[in-house]
């Protein structure tokens, strides 16, 4: 069968066919359920990410490959009705300006209190070289602020 010689590729470089990992046949079955936009009958996907993986990455990456299938075939045409991803960005960059305004005020009540100003500079360089450190070893570790 022709869709059993598909090539999938690997990690490594290494490329098998679809009918060595999955039962491949020609056959009919009953329809099951349907989706539609515009009043049109269309394909539906869903996309999920695996444990342990990062979703805007998965997303991003996802985006690429559609806009390569659309560029390749020019009938095909992908619309997307719903991502949690911008909701994952705009968390992330709600974090990082939270971060940052705390940074900023620890360095003010700092200087408030203690009226000295080689105490508030020197507290304004231990706050992102204390965070830089714990933010890389994390990344090395696996974790994400995902």
């Amino acid at each position: 069968m022709v869709l059993g010689e598909t090539q999938i590729s690997l990690r490594g470089g290494r490329r098998i066919r679809l009918s060595d990992i999955a039962e491949v046949k020609d056959s009919f079955a009953e329809q099951r359920n349907y989706a539609k936009m515009d009043g049109r009958q269309v394909v539906s996907i869903s996309m999920e990410k695996s444990k342990g993986s990062s979703d805007v990455t998965v997303y991003d990456e996802s985006m690429k490959v559609l806009a390569q299938i659309e560029k390749e075939n020019p009938k095909i045409k992908f619309t997307q009705l719903f991502t949690s991803v911008d909701y994952t960005k705009q968390q992330y960059h709600s974090a990082v300006a939270a971060m940052v305004e705390g940074a900023v005020l620890a360095v003010i009540v700092v200087f408030l209190f203690l009226r000295d100003w080689r105490a508030t500079v020197i507290s304004a360089m231990a706050i992102p070289l204390s965070a830089i450190p714990a933010f890389w070893f994390m990344d090395l570790l696996g974790f994400s602020l995902n």
